[in-house]
């Protein structure tokens, strides 16, 4: 029954899926990044002002750490921050959420499950759906606009009500696949070009297909205008972190081609992945071993099938790391690449079908267990990864500040009415730390309101008794131990012990 069922198959892909997004999803990953609380407190002040933290009132591009952002995930968990309060659950739950719905986006067909469960079970696509970060949407909203856009052209012509139907919805999804996050908003144009031009080419029906995908540009243009206005509105401010990134030199088209070919370097991909612990989880590749080896298959498998969607395919895994590319920062980059991990689902996908061709013929039994038995023993070893081995990586800690909101949580519990805390200057941004932990009135935020009670060492600077002899708090990283003995520990309860292993509350005397 079950093996025969589309929807039973489909609902059983969105229960795994969903079970390795949810599970110990506020502890896991093992901390909070700026990025998060940055995000989630803005959420909430735009749910009690209507405005961001710079007072823009409901922007099109919210205001973050100097530069500016694309507003969608911020509106995405406004209900989730309304209903359950601002926490890390409920700042993490639209990825979450993003992440599950991406694996059935466009399930409707065999070869389309296929690589829902393949995505449901990617490390790379698994880890962006357990925190909270915008490129994520872009893997649920470009394969709805593809979907979409597939159906407007496969509508036979004298159905013209239908198709414009579909043509309207994926001008939609298109238009907002472009504002997801910076990267979709070069790869998206590039994207449906090289879909036009492959139709207008090879498909018998290029004129048909021309007007259809011209209509569907032109909504999605219609969709995006308004941000794209705002966008040139705020021009400069738009390209700071754009010059952060590339360093305000120019990129020669040699630069380019290495930038873009690191992302194919098959290390990165099949190895040891990204460096940053935030953008991959150790133990394996960007790629799993399942995702290597029906990858393979399935580009020989391009050569044995037909049809346009071959050409789409290869345009989505091409294009995908030219916006990363025009940077030079943290390459190869995850993050900004992450459009391409369905296109390797799809590709996989491909190749899962065709080994299972393959064996069929010989038998198949043989097909379902050989092929079933790769895939439980590639989830078993992501579940071991991400639920066992990655929460307890040191390296991951750091890089996800593990222990900061206890910590910060059990300051604010111990700081006397009149005390000052100092915090550590080995910490970027712990304004946004502040701010999620002990949720200021946003209106004071906006107004350049400070945080009465804390006091910001300079940036790289750590506590030092021969500097910082005031009487007070003092909040230090846990490898900055060895302190006087006027500086007594400030131990935390037993709920707090994860602070414990990173952080030190420190209440200093006078000697």
């Amino acid at each position: 029954m079950f093996f025969q069922n589309k929807k039973l198959q489909l609902a059983g892909v969105l229960l795994l899926a969903a079970v390795l997004r949810f599970v110990f999803l506020a502890d896991n990953p093992p901390g909070l990044f700026r990025d998060e609380a940055d995000k989630g407190y803005t959420t909430y002040s735009l749910i009690k002002t209507g405005k961001d933290l710079g007072g823009h009132k409901w922007p099109l591009q919210i205001q973050s750490f100097g530069a500016y952002t694309s507003p969608f995930y911020h509106w995405l968990s406004i209900p989730s921050i309304r209903i359950l309060g601002l926490n890390v659950f409920s700042t993490r739950l639209i990825a979450a959420i993003a992440g599950v719905l991406a694996c059935g986006a466009w399930a409707s067909e065999k070869l389309g499950l296929l690589s829902a469960l393949i995505l449901a079970v990617s490390p790379w696509h698994l880890l962006f759906s357990r925190w909270a970060n915008q490129g994520i949407l872009m893997t649920l909203f470009i394969p709805l606009a593809l979907w979409a856009t597939w159906r407007a052209l496969e509508i036979s012509e004298d159905k013209r009500l239908k198709s414009l139907a579909w043509i309207l919805l994926a001008g939609m999804f298109w238009g907002i696949s472009w504002n997801t996050y910076a990267p979709a908003r070069l790869f998206v144009p590039l994207f449906m070009a090289s879909i036009f031009l492959i139709q207008i080419a090879f498909s018998p029906r290029r004129f048909s297909d021309g007007i259809r995908l011209v209509l569907a540009g032109l909504t999605s243009v219609a969709v995006a205008s308004p941000f794209i206005l705002d966008i040139l509105f705020h021009w400069e401010e738009t390209q700071t972190r754009l010059k952060f990134l590339t360093g305000g030199e120019p990129l020669t088209w040699g630069g380019f081609l290495l930038n873009y070919l690191k992302h194919w370097d098959p290390g990165y991909l099949f190895l040891y992945g990204d460096e940053n612990l935030r953008h991959h989880v150790p133990g394996e590749g960007q790629l799993n071993v399942f995702e290597v080896v029906f990858g393979l298959i399935g580009i020989f498998g391009l050569f044995k099938t037909t049809g346009l969607w071959r050409g789409w395919l290869l345009a989505w895994l091409l294009l995908s790391p030219v916006p990363a590319a025009i940077t030079n920062e943290g390459l190869p980059h995850a993050l900004r690449t992450l459009m391409i991990v369905p296109g390797f689902s799809l590709l996989a996908g491909v190749g899962v079908a065709l080994a299972a061709h393959w064996l069929t013929q010989k038998s198949s039994v043989l097909s379902f267990a050989a092929i079933a038995i790769l895939l439980v023993a590639q989830t078993v070893f992501v579940g071991y990864l991400f639920f066992q081995k990655f929460p307890n990586d040191e390296k991951a800690a750091y890089a996800w500040e593990t222990g900061l909101v206890e910590a910060l949580k059990w300051t604010e519990v111990s700081r006397g009415p009149t005390e000052l805390c100092t915090l550590t200057g080995v910490l970027e941004y712990p304004e946004a730390y502040l701010q999620f932990v002990l949720k200021p009135d946003p209106g004071s935020i906006q107004r350049g309101g400070g945080y009465p009670g804390y006091h910001f060492l300079p940036l790289g600077r750590a506590t030092d008794p021969r500097r910082d002899t005031a009487e007070g708090l003092y909040l230090e990283r846990a490898y900055f131990a060895g302190k006087p003995p006027n500086w007594k520990k400030v131990p935390p309860p037993e709920e707090y012990e994860k602070m414990d292993l990173y952080w030190r509350l420190y209440r200093v005397t006078t000697p």
